[in-house]
């Protein structure tokens, strides 16, 4: 249902925003990607110890994404950002994806944790603003405490990207969202 109401493929709960992030980087992190991170991306989603944050502002940092990834010598990328500035209370627009060349096996990771529930149509976050290109796989990560009021965290993405971290074992270790 929670999928349904976001516009997403399918969803997978968490007990917390934190842990949906975590559990995101760690299974990209498994099948080899690279992390290229923008300006204030939200540490939930940060690879750590390994996490460079750009200094620039995310304008400047999507206008020079392409040059960004030209500069990586592996072929899989995840791309990691927040769908909102959260600290100024400005949405980010998403038009630079695309931009994105199609020479990389590209993940677009988007930390929705300060839009779902109050941005996009209805409040239903990012997912459906966000670009549908057939060489990008999508994940949105997302608290569902800030914005809708439940003590838990949200994955949306297609199936077989979350059937992955469902069987992983950090996603094994993982709390459920407590029933209120």
């Amino acid at each position: 249902q929670l999928a349904n109401w976001a516009y997403a493929p399918q969803a997978l709960t968490l007990s917390s925003g934190m842990l949906a992030g975590q559990a995101t980087i760690r299974q990209l992190m498994l099948e080899g990607y690279t992390f290229v991170y923008s300006p204030d991306a939200h540490p939930a989603v940060w690879h750590v110890p390994q996490v460079e944050i750009p200094t620039i502002s995310f304008e400047e940092w999507s206008q020079s994404i392409t040059q960004i990834l030209a500069t990586i010598s592996g072929s899989k990328v995840a791309i990691v950002t927040n769908s909102v500035d959260a600290l100024r209370g400005r949405s980010y627009d998403f038009e630079w994806v695309y931009q994105l060349p199609d020479t990389h096996d590209i993940v677009l990771v988007v930390d929705d944790s300060h839009g779902l529930g109050v941005s996009g149509n209805e409040g239903k976050g990012i997912w459906q603003k966000l670009p549908q290109l057939p060489h990008i796989r999508k994940i949105v990560t997302a608290s569902l405490a800030k914005g809708m009021g439940l003590a838990g965290g949200v994955i949306f993405s297609d199936s077989d990207t979350l059937q992955r971290i469902r069987y992983s074992a950090y996603f094994g270790g993982c709390s459920p969202i407590a029933p209120t």
